[in-house]
């Protein structure tokens, strides 16, 4: 699914005179929605800290799996059970907020977040 959508969090609508204005109780409520689960930090610092950009859903199921599991590697049937929640759950979520670009077809992410997303919700996960 092509990310359409414009972000969530203002992306580069705001101007400078603005940044330091309180957040608006909508734009806080979605982002402590998008920050709510573990498995979206993981998959947010896995996107983060990669090399490329595009990761096939399975690849990311196992490094949340085995992340969740404390071990170098989890079970097939584990790795299943997560890529089922990233692609059911936290892939479209992320993917409506402007964060990623998830084709569930093709079960690829593309990493794409804003400026301002960079700038306020990445020092919330680390």
């Amino acid at each position: 699914m092509a990310n359409d959508h414009s972000p969530v969090l203002g992306g580069e609508r705001r101007s400078s005179a603005t940044d330091d204005r309180p957040l608006n109780a909508a734009v806080l409520e979605r982002e402590l929605e998008l920050l709510g689960h573990e498995r979206r930090r993981r998959m947010i610092q896995i996107l983060e800290n990669a090399d490329a950009s595009t990761f096939d859903r399975r690849e990311i199921a196992r490094r949340i799996a085995a992340a969740e599991a404390g071990a170098d590697a989890a079970s097939d049937e584990v790795v299943r059970r997560v890529e089922c929640s990233l692609h059911h759950k936290h892939l479209p979520m992320l993917d409506e907020y402007g964060v990623v670009d998830y084709d569930s077809d093709a079960g690829v992410t593309t990493y794409s977040p804003s400026r301002e997303f960079d700038r306020r919700v990445l020092a919330s996960v680390e």
